[in-house]
């Protein structure tokens, strides 16, 4: 067998993973999750950051972002989330405002996404991708 075929599955394989991975896309929304920061926390959830895209911009406190960098911690199995913190910009722009959630008391408890939304999907994809499945976590 030539070298070349026995290096070629090495080689993908120490690729470098992009760092998001797009996990829902329609007209009006793009959301990805950082794949390359996810963290394992000790109660079996993860840490885990995503970028939601918006193709119109909104406005807070007056000013216009299009883009909300959220951390959340998720949880597998039963699926479920608590949002932790939000930071909205425009584009790759400074950050217009940041938004302190874990403290809010709809994040004391573990939230399912509801059924249809792209949240759903989303968490079922990073959960996939950790090899959590539905059955790990939490």
């Amino acid at each position: 067998m030539p070298l070349r075929t026995l290096l070629l599955p090495v080689v993908a394989l120490l690729a470098p993973q992009p760092r998001w991975v797009e996990a829902f896309r329609d007209a009006d929304v793009r959301v990805a999750y950082d794949a390359a920061s996810i963290a394992r926390q000790p109660d079996g959830t993860f840490a885990i950051v995503y970028r939601t895209e918006l193709a119109e911009a909104r406005e807070e406190n007056g000013r216009r972002w299009n883009r909300a960098l959220v951390e959340s911690r998720l949880r597998c199995a039963p699926l479920g989330y608590r949002s932790v913190r939000v930071r909205l910009t425009q584009d790759d722009g400074p950050t217009i405002a940041t938004r302190d959630e874990a403290a809010l008391p709809e994040n004391r408890d573990w939230r399912a996404p509801k059924p249809g939304t792209a949240d759903l999907l989303v968490m079922q994809a990073a959960c996939r991708s950790l090899g959590a499945g539905q059955g790990a976590g939490g």
